[in-house]
């Protein structure tokens, strides 16, 4: 009968700590891997029952500068979900004329910076996708950006970013997010500015030389990996559009220009 009590006692003391350990361990956390590039969805619903986070964003963003965010996807449904497809684009435009301002993205996978195509957000093309994911877990993902050097003034940096879980069947449920950052531009270091140049040329009638100010030569344009898909959002606009179709995510449309 002790042997029985014993054995009891040190069973009900091994469940309660185990139950201990599950309430007070933190949601887990797991990396987003490179997937196959295109969802595969012919029922699309927007459901929202997904949390997207972009963390980290600098407000302001220095143009010409690399600025790096956290991309989160929280599978906040009650049940398990195999895989979520994920979107992102960060961007800025001219909100005098609406033009899109030159950037590029890219993500830190496998030890190395990757660019992110742009376009994502209409093509439905996703640059990754997470591993199973419970109830509560979040999967993560190292983002950076970098805009033209020299953003038009009233620049405005916006960003779009999404998650898609594929329930099967051709089936999926999509949750999208965005937001609105200033930028700016980089200030010249303490010390470094250019001195003028006396290059001989002089003012008539005084012999003095007259100071004669360099011009800066022009920063190279971005390549074509940067954002044409006007990302700015809705804050003003309206609710954000989502278009419902195959292989098509929009989470974003155009700010209507002032």
């Amino acid at each position: 009968m002790t042997l029985r009590r014993s054995a009891a006692s040190a069973a009900l003391t091994l469940a309660m700590a185990s139950a201990a350990v599950l309430i007070a361990s933190p949601a887990h956390a797991t990396d987003i891997q490179p997937g196959t590039g295109a969802q595969e969805c012919a029922d699309l619903t927007r459901d929202e029952a997904l949390t997207v986070e972009l963390i980290g964003v600098p407000d302001p963003m220095v143009a010409g500068e690399w600025a790096e965010s956290t991309y989160r996807v929280t599978n906040t449904y009650d049940h398990p979900v195999d895989t979520l497809y994920t979107f992102v684009e960060v961007g800025a435009y001219d909100s005098s004329s609406g033009a899109d301002i030159a950037s590029e993205n890219q993500w830190y996978v496998d030890g190395a910076w990757v660019p992110i195509e742009p376009g994502q957000v209409d093509t439905g093309v996703y640059f990754g996708e997470t591993g199973p994911l419970l109830p509560g877990e979040h999967a993560e993902a190292r983002i950076r950006t970098r805009l033209q050097a020299d953003p038009p003034e009233g620049t405005i940096g916006s960003a779009a970013f999404s998650a898609t879980w594929p329930a099967g069947y051709g089936v999926c449920y999509s949750s999208a997010s965005d937001l609105e950052f200033g930028v700016t531009t980089a200030e010249p270091a303490p010390g470094n500015e250019p001195e003028p140049a006396t290059g001989g040329a002089t003012t008539p009638g005084d012999g003095e030389p007259t100071p004669v100010t360099p011009v800066a030569a022009p920063e190279p344009e971005l390549a074509a990996t940067g954002s044409s898909t006007g990302l700015a959002p809705l804050a003003a606009a309206g609710a954000v559009a989502l278009a419902l179709g195959a292989g098509m995510v929009r989470t974003v449309r155009r700010r209507a220009t002032r």
